[in-house]
């Protein structure tokens, strides 16, 4: 088999293309220009504020992570509609601030995951 040069430089030039696309891909940026580089490019950070261990926030897509205290990191695939859920069975949610605070008091707030998204969840006690 003859070794052809043309065919090689393509191969890299693909290789290279490749790889900027993956270093693209695992960049993020919350559109302030500033990268948690500790989360994924793709996240959604909750926080509770207020009243803590009465309420908690998870999400559609495994309401078998819940985040009930302090400060909580869940990462998806790119372009994953996500709804995030506020549940008080202990407390009274009042809102949300952040990313999701065009929501309001409404107990959901749907995002579509392409950065990465700081949220609060806001309880008080009863």
């Amino acid at each position: 088999m003859k070794h052809d040069q043309k065919s090689t430089w393509i191969g890299w030039q693909c290789v290279m293309v490749m790889i900027i696309l993956i270093m693209t891909t695992a960049c993020g940026s919350d559109g302030d220009g500033d990268v948690d580089e500790d989360r994924g490019a793709t996240s959604i950070k909750v926080t509770i504020q207020g009243e803590q261990d009465c309420g908690y926030v998870t999400h559609n897509l495994d309401r078998t992570l819940q985040c009930w205290t302090g400060s909580c990191t869940w990462d998806f695939t790119a372009g994953l509609q996500v709804t995030l859920e506020a549940e008080d069975p202990g407390c009274d949610f009042q809102g949300w601030d952040g990313d999701c605070a065009s929501a309001g008091p409404a107990s959901t707030c749907a995002l579509t995951v392409d950065k990465q998204y700081n949220v609060t969840a806001i309880f008080v006690a009863r």
